[in-house]
């Protein structure tokens, strides 16, 4: 099954933080209680979704 990215428009209302001290550093979102980061670099998506699969295997 392939897995789509989802594009999605947010209010600038929304937006929570900017800075940041590095090159990956992503825009924040929050709206309608849920967190957004733009995808800035590529493949920070992957990343953060990669991440929870391994941090949902353990005990933290």
């Amino acid at each position: 099954m392939e897995k789509v990215i989802k594009n999605y428009k947010l209010s600038p209302d929304a937006l929570v933080m900017v800075a940041g001290s590095s090159i990956g550093t992503q825009k924040k979102y929050y709206e309608k209680g849920y967190w957004y980061k733009q995808n800035h670099v590529g493949f920070e998506g992957v990343s953060e979704y990669l991440a929870s699969k391994v941090l949902s295997c353990s005990n933290i």
